[in-house]
C-alpha cells in the first residue's frame, strides 16, 4: 500500500491474486497451451533493457499490454500474460502479468530504488497471508511479463523463484516451461479523511 499520494484522500499500490493460476507456457503459437505449441517471439520493448514502449523490467501492466497485442488471435487460456489480461477475479479487469521487478526489486539492474515487490513485502511482512501460503508449499517458480534480451532472443523470459524457508532467486528461462504465475493490479482506495 501506498500512502505517500498528493492530497487527493486516496492511497495506491498493487496487489496480487490471492491464488496462483494454473501453471502455462509462457507465450503460445495459438495451437495450444501445451510446451510444444511455445511461440519464440522476441517481441519488442518488454526485456529488461527495455524504456520504451515499456520499462520492461518494471512495468507489468504494460508489457502484458505488449504481450497480448503482439498476438491478438491466441487463446488467452494458453499463456500467463493472456490468463492475467483477460482474468475478472473479484470483478475487476485491470489484472495483468507482473514485471520481474514487481516481483523481486533485486532481480536486475534495472530495478528501481526502494521499489515495491512481492518478494520485500513477504521479507518485510512474512506474517501476512500470502507469506504463510507461499512458505507452506514447494519451492514455486513465478512467470514474470518481462522477456529476456539474453541470447537466442524471444527463447526466454525471467521468472521468479520464491524458496519455502526463505530466500528468492531471479533467473531467465525457456518460455516453453509450465510455471505458476499470479495477476497483480494496481490498487486505488479513498481513504477516510478526518
Amino acid at each position: 500500500i501506498d500512502d505517500t499520494t498528493p492530497n487527493t484522500g486516496s492511497i495506491g499500490g498493487k496487489v496480487v491474486a490471492r491464488d496462483e493460476s494454473v501453471p502455462v507456457i509462457w507465450s503460445s503459437n495459438g495451437v495450444s497451451g501445451n510446451p510444444a505449441d511455445v511461440a519464440y517471439n522476441a517481441i519488442p520493448g518488454i526485456n529488461e533493457n527495455s524504456a520504451a514502449p515499456c520499462n520492461g523490467a518494471n512495468d507489468g501492466a504494460c508489457n502484458t499490454q505488449q504481450i497480448v497485442a503482439f498476438d491478438p488471435g491466441v487463446n488467452s487460456a494458453f499463456y500467463a500474460a493472456g490468463v492475467c489480461s483477460a482474468s475478472t477475479a473479484s470483478a475487476y479487469s485491470d489484472w495483468y502479468l507482473p514485471a520481474v521487478c514487481e516481483l523481486n526489486d533485486q532481480a536486475v539492474a534495472g530495478c528501481g530504488a526502494n521499489m515495491d515487490s512481492v518478494q520485500r513485502n513477504l521479507d518485510d511482512h512474512p506474517n501476512v497471508a500470502v507469506a504463510a501460503q507461499i512458505s507452506s508449499l514447494p519451492n514455486v517458480v513465478y512467470w514474470s511479463s518481462t522477456a529476456s534480451s539474453g541470447a537466442p532472443v524471444g527463447q526466454e523470459a525471467w521468472v521468479h523463484f520464491f524458496v519455502r524457508g526463505g530466500g528468492a532467486l531471479s533467473y531467465a528461462d525457456n518460455k516453453n516451461n509450465t510455471f505458476a504465475f499470479r495477476c497483480t493490479r494496481a490498487l486505488t482506495l479513498s481513504r477516510c479523511q478526518p
